[in-house]
């Protein structure tokens, strides 16, 4: 049918191409293409790509209040 998506032969690949245009011109666009590319790989991959960053969101969260502590405990 005319007009229909269909996901992309190597989803890996677009996710490649897209961060290399996001690392040369980060754009609104370039990045936008860049996640729109990873969302699409997580999707093949069977994953929800939103409850993955959540996790990886909190994950960054603990990290940065460990190395905070971290920090505060050498002063």
């Amino acid at each position: 049918r005319a007009g229909s998506w269909s996901p992309p032969s190597d989803p890996a690949a677009d996710v490649a191409s897209a961060s290399a245009a996001a690392a040369a011109d980060p754009s609104a666009e370039n990045v936008a293409d860049l996640l729109a590319a990873t969302v699409t790989l997580a999707r093949g991959a069977g994953l929800d790509p939103e409850a993955v960053l959540r996790r990886r969101a909190l994950q960054f969260r603990d990290e940065l209040t460990h190395y905070s502590r971290a920090d505060g405990q050498q002063t």
